[in-house]
């Protein structure tokens, strides 16, 4: 398989996607996460800079292997489940061989980004990385319980790259001074999506309190059933990926003790937003994020921001953007009294909109990205 090239596009990069086929395919199984959503935005930005972008992704099931759609070139590559086997290692080898672009992008320390980090040092290709979380900080110091091979993906891939995107202002601090003695391109460019807010419902109009994620054990889903069974006279809903996770009987279980709180299952993500307008607040309860996409989705929603401390440069205090609260009785408190204020949540879906306009614009995405080209040419 060769890769197809635009004779008048000769600016070419390759996103790898791997787990994003059903942003592109509607058949396609799998769930998708932040780091595919966020990986499909930033395409759209390359395409929009002028760059033939091409799109790796691992369905299976599909027959086709390369074909155009929607100004991408989409090289489907058949690689199965991804693990630091070498048959599997070999495989991605061989798709970046045959792929071949000047340019790669891809999120997350895996196996995939360890091989694109030495295939990217050894044929001199640019590499761009963006972290997702903190993780990739606690790698580099070597702390947290993070086992050998994950700790050599993480050193495999910092080798090989040329420019390191940060979600937030700590992630980029703490990786200039892992790459201090290199030459690296740093930028923090957070995730984007083109908001429209005219949509935007008001506080009487909302039916729930909303909760979106993975059922993983760092986004700590059980915090939000503890929040719903102190306040009873609530409504909840939480929104669930639970495709290949063994604990999902049991949350199963636990949302149908709870009368006030209903569990909705790997909803696709073109129907995510829905969700959103009529939401009275997100709660994230997760341990660690970078910059959630969820949060561009309550941005978009002007939905307020409730989380037990993940808070990005601490935007969500600083701009009154919603509340951060470490425990459970701390939450049910500050939801407690929102709810009952139309007027101060009219206020924060005014800082929501307008630090979404001023901070987390597509245009100024696209500039940022510019710029990254031009350090890394």
């Amino acid at each position: 398989m060769k890769p197809v090239v635009d004779e008048h596009k000769q600016k070419r990069i390759a996103f790898i996607n791997l787990n994003g086929a059903s942003l592109y395919l509607e058949d396609a199984d799998g769930y998708i996460g932040g780091a595919e959503i966020d990986t499909h935005m930033i395409s759209r930005i390359f395409l929009d800079l002028g760059y033939q972008v091409e799109v790796v992704i691992n369905a299976p099931h599909q027959g086709r292997r390369t074909w155009e759609q929607d100004g991408f070139v989409i090289h489907n590559f058949p690689l199965g489940t991804i693990t630091i086997s070498f048959s599997c290692l070999r495989k991605l080898w061989r798709m970046m061989k045959t792929v071949d672009a000047p340019i790669w992008f891809t999120k997350i320390i895996s196996p995939v980004s360890a091989v694109l980090g030495v295939f990217a040092g050894l044929y001199r290709r640019k590499f761009i990385y963006k972290t997702a979380n903190e993780r990739d900080l606690l790698l580099a110091r070597g702390q947290g319980s993070y086992p050998l091979s994950q700790r050599l993906c993480f050193h495999l891939t910092r080798w090989g790259i040329s420019a390191y995107i940060a979600q937030n202002e700590s992630q980029k601090q703490g990786a200039a001074r892992w790459f201090r003695s290199a030459n690296r391109t740093l930028a923090r460019i957070p995730n984007v999506h083109a908001p429209a807010f005219g949509s935007a419902l008001p506080l009487s109009e909302r039916e729930y309190v909303l909760w979106v994620g993975h059922l993983k054990r760092v986004k700590r889903p059980w915090l939000f059933f503890k929040l719903a069974e102190a306040m009873p006279e609530t409504k909840f809903l939480m929104v669930a990926a639970t495709q290949k996770n063994v604990e999902a009987g049991q949350y199963r279980q636990r949302a149908d003790r709870l009368s006030n709180l209903t569990l909705i299952e790997n909803v696709p993500f073109p129907r995510m937003m829905d969700y959103f307008y009529q939401a009275q607040v997100l709660v994230n309860t997760s341990e660690s994020e970078g910059f959630p996409n969820t949060f561009l989705q309550a941005f978009q929603s002007l939905t307020p921001l409730l989380t037990t401390g993940v808070d990005p440069d601490g935007i969500i205090a600083d701009e009154q953007l919603g509340g951060v609260a470490p425990d459970v009785a701390k939450m049910s408190a500050w939801l407690g009294k929102i709810l009952e204020d139309p007027e101060q949540y009219v206020r924060i879906q005014k800082n929501l909109e307008r630090y979404a306009r001023e901070h987390i614009s597509y245009e100024l995405a696209k500039q940022e990205y510019r710029r990254v080209l031009e350090e890394i040419k």
